[in-house]
């Protein structure tokens, strides 16, 4: 194939790939919509709820490694206990201010979450 022709199929592509993604939302707002809607202040009831018809996993948070959030015991122990459930969204890097206040809040609202479902699934 010539250098031209290349340059051409290259561009080619570019432009097709740019088209495909143009309407994608940025990582960054991505984020914020997957964890804006928790309210701290719910996380028993919703846990609560939750047990009632049947779910019993609880929310686990990405970090350096996959943590869940108010609950000491090991994760593998967890993961075949109950189940979890990931909050899309969560990192252990921050972009911005907002971005941590984010995942603070997500690792709150899971912390009481899980503490809920365990007491609850112990009854």
């Amino acid at each position: 194939m010539t250098t031209t022709r290349c340059k051409v199929v290259l561009l080619a592509l570019s432009l097709v790939c740019q088209g495909a993604f143009a309407d994608q939302p940025s990582g960054d707002s991505v984020k914020a919509e997957a964890v804006s809607h928790l309210k701290p202040e719910r996380a028993e009831s919703d846990a609560r709820a939750a047990v009632a018809h049947g779910d019993r996993r609880l929310l686990a948070v990405y970090g350096y490694t996959i943590e869940v959030p108010g609950v000491r015991t090991a994760v593998t122990e967890l993961k075949a206990r109950y189940g979890l459930r990931m909050l899309e969204g969560t990192s252990d890097s921050y972009q911005s201010p907002e971005d941590q206040k984010l995942n603070e809040n997500a690792r709150r609202y899971a912390s009481i979450y899980n503490r809920t479902v365990i007491t609850q699934s112990t009854r």
